[in-house]
């Protein structure tokens, strides 16, 4: 089994092509939902054992295909969805918010003065409540190994620096 990661971003450098050839890392095709193309991602073998032992996975999950829908991570055995809650709390304005929820709300934003306002200038750094929260659960899975394997696949799946400048820049 291989794991599939959506991911919207450029194809990899030829140093990232040379050092998988060089770690015989598998292969995996990835759909770009963003910008329509395939490309290609690789997932490490130490990733693909570590995953192999996940009994089930959820959480939170941002696109950046979406600024605005809080998505739903949910697996368990060979189910997965993902599905669309909402919005995040950020893009509604806050007299929409329930007032006896207000505090606990501000508690998940990056930064409590994150204000997003059609006629305000957006903060170029902070992003409200939205984010990446995915726990994964399954024997062996909290070892420093498995835990690292699946974090650096899952890192590589985030925007660059540069794709980040260049989502923010279209009004991300």
């Amino acid at each position: 089994r291989s794991l599939l990661i959506e991911r919207g971003a450029p194809k990899l450098t030829e140093e990232e092509e040379e050092k998988a050839r060089e770690e015989e890392e598998t292969q995996v095709v990835v759909s770009a939902a963003a910008t329509a193309t395939t490309t290609t991602t690789v997932v490490s073998e130490r990733c693909r054992r570590a995953l192999s032992r996940c009994l089930r996975s959820k959480g939170f999950a941002w696109l950046a295909n979406s600024d605005e829908a809080a998505l739903y991570w949910s697996h368990a055995g060979r189910s997965f969805e993902m599905q669309c809650l909402g919005r995040w709390w950020a893009t509604l304005p806050r007299d929409q918010w329930p007032p006896e929820a207000a505090e606990t709300i501000l508690a998940e934003f990056d930064d409590p003065n994150h204000v997003e306002d059609p006629t305000y200038p957006r903060d170029p750094v902070t992003v409200g409540d939205r984010r990446q929260e995915i726990v994964f659960i399954g024997p062996t899975l909290s070892d420093d190994d498995a835990r690292s394997a699946v974090t650096e696949a899952l890192d590589s799946c985030l925007l660059t620096r540069e794709e980040w400048e260049v989502y923010r820049s279209c009004g991300g």
